[in-house]
């Protein structure tokens, strides 16, 4: 995920603060802190013990600029798409007797279960 944050052009970013709070099941998931207005991050390095039944999570991002008393906050809410449930993947061909580029396989998952139905890929 990509977030870019804006704050007035004419403040130097140099003074500034940034944070974000990860929230979730009404408590602090996850805290990160960063140095630009751009930051890249993957919710599953910051928290990964989501409950299917306990949606949606929160994050809250924060830039504090020292000349004032309350920072900025920017609030985005998420649904988390879980993945299906008890998937069996298998395919045919023995891998030790095939050949690049000229052996077809047949790849198949059976037995997924999901809220989000049907599945496709």
């Amino acid at each position: 995920m990509l977030v870019t944050l804006e704050y007035d052009s004419t403040v130097n970013t140099d003074i500034l603060s940034y944070s974000g709070t990860l929230t979730y099941n009404d408590g602090t998931a996850g805290v990160i802190s960063f140095d630009y207005v751009s930051l890249r991050f993957r919710l599953w390095d910051i928290y990964s013990s989501f409950d299917r039944s306990i949606l949606p999570l929160e994050i809250r991002f924060s830039i504090y600029n020292p000349n004032y008393f309350m920072p900025s906050i920017a609030i985005l809410e998420f649904t988390i798409n879980f993945p299906p449930d008890n998937c069996v993947f298998s395919y045919t061909k023995d891998a030790a007797s095939a050949i690049a580029l000229t052996t077809y396989f047949t790849l198949s998952m059976t037995g997924c279960t999901d809220s989000d139905t049907p599945i496709t890929y």
